[in-house]
């Protein structure tokens, strides 16, 4: 590999790659209180994601779009949540925790060897 290809930029972004980080700091807090820990996180972290790709010109309409394609999914899942929340909240959470972030670090090492 020469310099300029170990220099060039991936086509895509990992936003928000501390939300498992975190959701493994507070593993053993109350539900309602690791949901709005992460909630209050990740809309900070999801503007700032947003502004600075915007600043360098990494996020254009086509992103917009996609997405706005979104939006059915995250509404479904918020309808949803309510019953998930209640579930988890009667004693799962740390498990519920534990299984979310592996998968995300699973997910992660399989993009990166890809």
């Amino acid at each position: 590999m020469s310099s300029t290809e170990a220099r060039t930029t991936p086509e895509w972004t990992t936003a928000a790659i501390g939300g498992p980080p975190l959701a493994l700091v507070y593993q053993h807090a109350e539900g309602p209180r690791l949901r709005g820990t992460l909630a209050g996180y990740f809309v900070v972290a999801a503007a700032i994601s947003i502004g600075v790709l915007a600043l360098v010109g990494r996020f254009g309409l086509g992103d917009l779009c996609t997405g706005i394609a979104l939006l059915p999914g995250v509404a479904l899942g918020y309808s949803l949540s309510h019953r998930a929340a209640r579930w988890v909240d009667r004693g799962f959470t740390r498990h519920a925790v534990l299984l979310v972030s592996a998968l995300a670090a699973l997910a992660l090492v399989i993009r990166a060897l890809a």
